[in-house]
């Protein structure tokens, strides 16, 4: 199965735009890859689109193959018509082509993504500063035991090949030419292998102990004239501990009585890297090499520049987690068969992390060059969050809230709603969000920017029917106290279960105008179906 639309409009306003003639500066300083142009005339028309398709194939054999196409004309479309394309928001559009295999014990794959790049100068420029995934090889062992013995052995292995593409659309190598400095190697080659082995142990009915040990090695292929190589290894070890209370609500002596299980688990998580190797290389940010002295060195974060992806930093080097779990299990007869639910799970937890604490003394952010180390703000705890889910028949609450002790100030995201069996009913939702500050570089700190605060409120109704469904969603700034948007969405179900009428109307107060929309969607296989809560189908 899969899914297929595009867009297109001769647009008569873009071109007169200062968004479409004038660079934005923000992503003036992109190399010689997207130079900014300068004394663009105004164009009547300029054709605008956006494309869509994915696909999902279960091929003979076990394989699954898997596609997804998203290509828009210019980089401004998915916040100019945020409706027609996903994307608002993300750096890219993402295009990828997978295949996939499940074996007995196994998993292996290969992927391919190419990116289109929306974060650019020129909005209808080219797209080599775009980094494509060409492509993708991963093979992951699941936990086998070892002979006869509780120890449990698992394995991935991963190859990734970042490269660029030329004005023409051919895959461009690595030149010396480029600038060798911290963040610059965002293309080459990468070949990942982990090991991984567990010995979970259980004392009595209260006591879990999992000790685990990890090696990854990392080789790292530039293709530059300097430094085209270096390389990474390093040991993680870990311990978590996990215990359980639990109590049985009812009446044990009716057989078919609805009963409620209450379980408490406490659970602590020690983290340690005792061994680290790494060469003295620009890639891996200002951590020095075979770096063990805590006030020399620091890993890297999610605040530093990055790299390929997530598996070039190295995090949690000495981490305890502290986390304590709420668990409410109903068990309920439905004539001779026995449902399990569970209603509530509410998580809290917090983490310390040691290495931070034994770091170098913070310097003044606003005084940081562009040739300074890297600096370090010291706070080893992080903010305690609260994570709550609960449903009953047909109430719902959703509670994230994060607690952020050095700055005393909170955030969360909460919502709660009532709906019957058909669908009809209402919600609810608040949010408060803080972002970031930024240092002299403009690059994210650990530290709060309290004038960011942001507070909101939505309020939605569901009403469904035999041959109507409809939506209503509106948006309240609670700082500036004032309605922000207004939605109304329905999807018109004549007899006959193959076809209907979409219609969509979405306000945005205080900005663009009035957005109107109708659709004609056939329906195939397992028929409609309205998603109330985004109000499309």
């Amino acid at each position: 199965g899969g899914n297929f639309f595009g867009n297109y409009i001769n647009d008569s306003r873009y071109g007169f735009e200062p968004k479409f003639l004038t660079p934005d500066r923000r992503y003036w300083n992109q190399g010689s890859y997207n130079l900014p142009f300068e004394n663009r005339q105004v164009e009547n028309y300029i054709p605008r689109y956006s494309l869509h398709y994915d696909h999902h194939y279960e091929l003979p054999h076990g394989f699954t193959n898997n596609m997804e196409v998203n290509l828009v004309r210019d980089s401004h479309y998915p916040y100019d018509f945020p409706d027609d394309i996903l994307g608002q928001g993300n750096p890219s559009l993402e295009n990828r082509l997978s295949i996939a295999k499940n074996f007995e014990n196994s998993h292996a794959s290969a992927d391919i993504g190419v990116y289109q790049n929306l974060i650019k100068a020129d909005p209808v420029g080219g797209n080599e500063a775009a980094i494509h995934r060409v492509p993708e090889l991963k093979y992951s062992l699941l936990p086998q035991h070892i002979a006869i013995s509780d120890f449990l052995l698992s394995f991935d292995l991963n190859y990734l090949n970042l490269n660029r593409m030329d004005k023409n659309g051919q895959i461009t190598a690595n030149t010396s030419t480029q600038t060798v400095t911290n963040g610059s190697y965002r293309t080459g080659q990468r070949v990942n292998a982990k090991p991984t082995l567990k010995y979970p142990m259980v004392f009595g009915r209260y006591l879990d102990l999992v000790p685990e040990l990890q090696y990854e090695e990392s080789f790292y292929q530039f293709g530059y004239s300097t430094k085209p190589t270096t390389t990474r290894r390093y040991v993680r070890t870990s311990l978590l501990a996990k215990t359980r209370l639990s109590a049985v609500l009812g009446e044990p002596q009716e057989v078919k009585a609805t009963r409620y299980k209450h379980q408490i688990e406490p659970d602590i998580l020690y983290t340690q890297v005792p061994y680290l190797y790494q060469a003295d290389h620009p890639f891996f940010g200002q951590i020095a090499a075979n770096d063990t002295n805590y006030s020399s060195g620091q890993p890297i974060t999610e605040f530093d520049n990055l790299q390929f992806d997530y598996r070039d930093r190295l995090v949690d080097r000495h981490v305890v987690t502290f986390g304590l779990t709420n668990k409410l299990v109903r068990k309920k007869w439905n004539g001779e068969s026995v449902e399990y639910f569970e209603i509530i799970r509410h998580r809290l937890s917090q983490s310390y992390d040691i290495f931070n604490t034994y770091q170098a003394n913070p310097a003044d952010l606003s005084t940081a060059d562009t040739t300074d180390v890297i600096q370090v703000i010291r706070q080893p705890w992080s903010d305690i969050r609260s994570l709550l889910n609960m449903r009953i028949d047909n109430f719902n609450l959703h509670s994230d809230v994060s607690y952020f002790p050095y700055q005393n100030v909170y955030s969360q995201s909460s919502s709660v709603g009532i709906r019957d069996d058909r669908g009809n009913g209402f919600d609810v939702g608040y949010a408060q969000r803080f972002s970031y500050a930024r240092d002299r570089n403009n690059l994210p700190t650990k530290l709060l920017d309290l004038n960011s605060r942001s507070e909101a409120l939505t309020f939605s109704l569901y009403l469904a029917s035999k041959y109507l469904d409809l939506a209503s969603v509106t948006g309240y700034n609670l700082a500036q106290g004032l309605f922000t948007s207004q939605t109304f969405s329905g999807l018109l179900k004549p007899p006959g279960e193959c076809w209907g009428i979409e219609f969509r109307f979405k306000k945005t107060f205080g900005g663009a105008n009035a957005e109107y929309t109708i659709n004609l969607p056939i329906f195939f296989g397992e028929g409609r179906s309205f998603n109330t809560s985004t109000g499309s189908i």
